[in-house]
Order: structure tokens, then sequence, then C-alpha cells
């Protein structure tokens, strides 16, 4: 199938011929039907507290963090342009606009004056100077803003009063230092390739200013996506898929490929959060309290996980203790202990296999139409219900299973989450075998006009969490701000 020009290049990309074979049997096969049986509600898979235990936990995190080397990891590799699709195709072809495509770019048009990148004379200058006629084409062309080339993470989303604006870039450095505990905050980046010099760069200038201005030391490290990570591309008859030239085409395979980037962060402690999730400056109060709120459940959880499992080395652990400890198992992170288990020794050998793993607390907010993932009881291969983050992509809507579960779902999953990737001994996990590699799925793209097959690693926080320990807690809606579109910058909570 494959000569000696194609194995040339699936070397050079980093990628061995043994992984790419599997690839195209997975092609061919597909993946398993992912066993979901119910969504997560309150009172089953998702906690729900109330104020007072919330301010309780703040205090903990407060209290205890500063006993672990704590991380923000942040996903920022995307590219502007999804942003700007309505726009793009008003100036290329307007003609197929839908009607909401159309009120999309007239709100567009009406607001621009409430853009960061238009206050302050930004924009107006350029246009004054460069004679366009088009305000979308001065903020998209290479010659304007070029925010159609750019990423998404140094586009300016919020404009203060004082004449001061903002990229997200910027506006994590806040948050960031505002609920990581030490006297120094350690931010993570992931970046695309293309755009890792320019990123460096404003983010040197940043760690500068905040020493210079505010005396506070912020660590920034910055990766890529490992392109033997990447995945090759097949056509519809499950057949490689080649460019014009007869080369291979490698996709990246989702944020699931994240996984070895968050495997090489050295930390205990790791808050997760996409890049164009974020609040302006003055309105960010109640999301830094809720990272400290979740982080004070992840170390009340990581410090009895820690306790319990230096008594479960003991070979003579009492029975109430293991008792105790299996309730624990069961109320907080869900675990259902087995009858196969009846010989004590057995039963505690399975606790210290259930406890030794990575730890996530995932924030969940009731679900207002938004698209994507959300938490749902899943079966795995043992036949053991289990939590999970859920994308709608991994959903068979033929099962009825799934369609009911669906339409049952309360929450959603915007992406925060608190995690810990090290042992009770401090030793790091290799979170590559906590992974579910069934969990990936195909799906559907286009190159050159023509149809491809795509190849989507298990999603990082979906299918590469799968054996982790999780508890789902319910937050606001209020802090679950993304921008996917350059109208959601529009909303009340992006303006200053």
């Amino acid at each position: 199938m494959f000569s000696q020009q194609d194995i040339q290049q699936i070397n050079s990309h980093g990628v061995s011929l043994e992984d790419v074979e599997n690839q195209m049997t997975l092609f061919q096969s597909g993946f398993p039907e992912i066993q979901v049986t119910e969504p997560c509600t309150i009172g089953k898979g998702i906690f729900k507290f109330s104020s007072s235990e919330e301010n309780g936990f703040a205090d903990y995190f407060d209290r205890e963090a500063k006993s672990y080397r704590c991380l923000k990891f942040v996903p920022a590799s995307g590219a502007a342009t999804r942003m700007f699709k309505h726009l793009y195709t008003h100036l290329h072809n307007p003609e197929s606009l839908s009607d909401k495509e159309k009120k999309w770019v007239q709100e567009f048009e009406f607001g621009i004056e409430n853009f960061a990148f238009y206050c302050h004379a930004e924009l107006r200058k350029i246009i004054d100077s460069k004679g366009f006629t088009s305000r979308i084409e001065a903020v998209l062309s290479e010659k304007g803003l070029n925010y159609g080339n750019m990423p998404k993470a140094l586009l300016k989303f919020h404009a203060y009063p004082e004449g001061k604006t903002a990229t997200p870039i910027e506006e994590h450095f806040f948050e960031g230092h505002q609920h990581l505990p030490q006297d120094f905050a350690s931010i993570h980046f992931t970046v695309s390739e293309q755009h890792i010099s320019k990123i460096q760069e404003y983010c040197d200038e940043l760690t500068t200013w905040y020493k210079n201005n505010k005396n506070i030391t912020i660590y920034v490290s910055i990766s890529v996506q490992n392109k033997s990570t990447d995945t090759l591309a097949v056509n519809e008859n499950n057949e490689p898929f080649r460019d014009d030239n007869g080369n291979l085409i490698f996709r990246p395979s989702g944020h699931g490929a994240l996984l070895e980037n968050l495997n090489n962060i050295d930390a205990d402690i790791v808050f997760i959060k996409n890049i164009d999730n974020v609040l302006p400056q003055t309105k960010s109060e109640k999301s830094v309290y809720y990272k400290r709120v979740w982080g004070g459940i992840l170390l009340q959880i990581r410090n009895k996980v820690t306790a319990y499992l230096k008594v479960l080395q003991n070979s003579s652990v009492e029975d109430t203790v293991l008792a105790e400890i299996t309730a624990f198992c069961e109320k907080q992170l869900h675990y259902k202990d087995s009858d196969c288990y009846k010989e004590k020794a057995e039963k505690t050998a399975r606790i210290i296999e259930f406890l030794n793993r990575p730890i996530r607390v995932c924030g969940v907010v009731k679900n207002e139409g938004q698209p994507g993932g959300g938490p749902f009881l899943v079966k795995n291969g043992k036949g053991e219900l289990t939590l999970q983050i859920v994308e709608a992509a991994q959903l068979n809507f033929a099962n009825p299973i799934h369609k009911q579960a669906l339409e049952n779902a309360s929450h959603f999953n915007p992406v925060e989450l608190v995690c810990s990737i090290t042992d009770y001994q401090k030793n790091k996990f290799n979170l590559l075998d906590y992974r579910d590699d069934s969990t990936g799925f195909i799906s559907l793209k286009s190159y050159s006009g023509k149809t491809l097959k795509a190849l989507e690693l298990p999603g990082l926080w979906n299918g590469s969490m799968a054996k982790w320990n999780t508890i789902f807690v319910e937050i606001p809606i209020e802090i679950f701000n993304p921008v996917k579109t350059i109208n959601d910058l529009l909303k009340e909570a992006h303006q200053c």
C-alpha cells in the first residue's frame, strides 16, 4: 500500500509505519460505540455545594496549595480564522449567506465601535491611512489588522476605559496570578508552530511588565503539538488521501494530541482552561473564586487519597478502616465495590489500584443549548459505570439510548478542570497509561474541495482522561464566556 517514498514521508513526519497501519485498520473497522447509559445529574454523578461549603473549599485551597506545584495549562493553538467565517463569506461569496449569517454580519457592522480593536482609534487609523472602504476587509486583510491570519490568543478581546486593551493571553496572566497560590504564577500555553515566536515574544513583554510594574513573577512555558501525533487522512474508500503531487496528507488529531504536552508538565496540580474563555479583569472575580473552590475540592480529595494509600500499604488493615475507605471511594469517586472481590487481600489491592491514579475535578454548567460535550455515565470494558465527558460527535443518534441520554442531559462541559497528575508520593503519573484508545472517532473534512476522513485521538478531557478518578461539580454559567465567533465579544460579559 505504501511506496518507499511514502515510508520516507511517514518517517520524516515522526510517525511510525506501524502507527499508520493501525490507523488504516481503524478507518476500516471504526471505533467501538461508546457505551453511554445516561447523563450525569445533580446527586447522580454531579455534586452541588452550598455557599458555605464553597467558601470552605476556597479557604482550604488557600491553606494547602502552597505545598504543591500548581500550574495553569491553556490550549491556545486555535487560529482565529473560524471566528470570522461569516465575514469572509460576506466578502467573497455574499449570495451564499443564510439569513442568520446576514444578521451576524449586520450585528458586526452595527456594533463595530464596541470592539477592542476599534476602540482607541486603532482600526480607524488603519482605515484612514490605507484607504479601506470596507471596515470588514480592514479587520481581516494582511494590509489591515490581519486578524484572519492571527492566532486567537493574540486578538484584542477587551478594551478598558483608561485606554488599555487586552488579549486572551494577558487575561490569562491576570487570572492566573490571582488564583495560583505561590508568590509567582506558572502558565503553560500550547500553540501552533507557525505562531510560537510571536507568542513567545509577546509573553516575554508581559512577564517583564508584571515584574516591573506589579513585582509579580510569572513563569511562562510554551509547547507545540507534536507532529508525531498527526494522523493519516483517507478518502471515502479508506485509501490514503493524497495531494495533487501524490503526497500523503497528515492532519492534526484533535486536542487529544495535547495529552503528551500535559504529560510533560512538571507540576502536581494543573488547572486547564481554553484560551478563549476569559472575562475582562474587572469581571473576573467570580471566575477566580471558583478556581479556588474546585482547587480546594481537589486537594481535599487528593490529601484523603494520600492518607488512605499510606494506610493500605500496611498488610494488616483493620476491617473497619477498609470499610471507611470503601465508603469514601463510593461516595466521592463513584466507585462500585464488586462482589468478585470477596477476599480482603483482593479487595485491598483493587482499592489501591483504583485510588492510585490521576484525579480531576471538572466544573460543569447547566446546559442552555451549547454545542459540545457533557458529563455522562459510561460503561467501560469491564462493565463498570464510570464518569466521563462525552462529545456529541461520539454519540450514535440512531441508538435510542444515546438519543435519550443527550435529550435528558442537564449539564455541559465548559472546559474548567483542575487535575492532580502526581501520585501520593509526588511521583509523576504516565498519563498515557490512563487513556482509553478505543474512544477516538472519525470525522469528515475537506481538502481542496474533496472530502476526506480524519482520525481524531481520544479528546484531552474525554477519552484521554477516561481512566482518571473524576468529580463533577456544578458551577455558575456566568463564568463560561467563550469567544467562538467575533460577535461573541459584543456580549455584555466582554464589555468593560
